[in-house]
């Protein structure tokens, strides 16, 4: 499994399936790597690895590894409402790099690992990690989604872990993020491993929007514990904070004394919320 390497010697895209409504191709049991995205008019400088479009695409017991995108899919780019399940698969050093990393435009990077537009996306224990975007304006280096829904196997879990973006300037969701011009319901993941315990929207967004159930973690990470306030016009600095002041009416009234209570409590995990707050030159 997997032995069968398709090399694309960092000239164009490895593997590209689109227009096969009436069939569906399947890769089974191969390496795709080394793929770099290269311009053409119907795909941009997207998917290094494998592009799917308008297609219905398995794949079953592969490595996707060390491609390269300028603008998404690194890996994987799906679009043009395909329908695309992988299993027993990794995705995993695969590469959206910039010429002008830390350039502020308005081009974003996105999906090292797989980028989804207007599609369906089906995943069974596959590993997707330690892909990377190399730019200022990266959006969810491990999968990146646009109006396409998503199932993760609750049976057979994947794993999501260590994707990165160099050059952070604060956006969030490194290893998932996820968006939609329509309503959707909370997306359900199942998974054995996630980069923490706890995520939070540095690691997946928009946060409200994902149900995990997570059993291990890739990084150490102490127990969430629960919220924490600070509201300069009503709070009180007078609290004891025990683990039971955890509420908007037991909020303290300065930073500086809530971060001074943190430090005590430095084997757990608070979320910090400012409150009524205002600030002057």
């Amino acid at each position: 499994i997997h032995n069968t390497i398709i090399d694309g010697s960092n000239y164009g895209s490895v593997i590209t399936i689109e227009e096969n409504e009436s069939g569906n191709t399947k890769l089974i049991g191969l390496t795709i790597q080394n793929g770099k995205a290269v311009w053409n008019n119907d795909y941009g400088l997207n998917g290094g690895g494998v592009i799917c479009s308008n297609a219905l695409l398995e794949i079953n017991n592969c490595y996707i590894k060390n491609n390269t995108a300028d603008w998404e899919g690194g890996g994987v780019y799906i679009s043009g409402n395909s329908d695309v399940e992988i299993y027993n698969t990794r995705i995993f050093k695969n590469l959206i790099n910039s010429t002008y990393p830390t350039s502020e435009t308005n081009d974003y990077k996105r999906g090292a690992g797989i980028a989804s537009r207007n599609s369906n996306l089906f995943l069974s224990n596959v590993s997707i990690h330690d892909n990377t975007i190399n730019h200022y304006q990266g959006q969810g280096a491990g999968i990146r989604l646009y109006d396409t829904y998503i199932i993760f196997d609750e049976n057979n879990r994947c794993n999501i872990y260590n994707n990165k973006i160099s050059f952070y300037s604060g956006r969030t969701g490194k290893d998932l993020d996820f968006s939609w011009s329509f309503d959707v319901e909370t997306v359900n993941v199942y998974l054995d491993t996630f980069t923490v315990l706890y995520p939070t929207e540095y690691y997946a967004r928009p946060i409200e929007k994902f149900s995990f159930d997570i059993q291990n973690s890739y990084l150490d990470q102490p127990p969430l514990l629960s919220d924490y306030f600070v509201d300069p016009n009503k709070g009180n600095d007078s609290n004891s904070r025990s683990e039971e002041h955890t509420s908007e009416l037991q909020s303290h009234s300065f930073i500086s004394y809530a971060v001074f209570c943190l430090k005590k409590k430095n084997n757990l995990l608070f979320s910090f919320f400012l409150l009524s707050l205002h600030l002057h030159p």
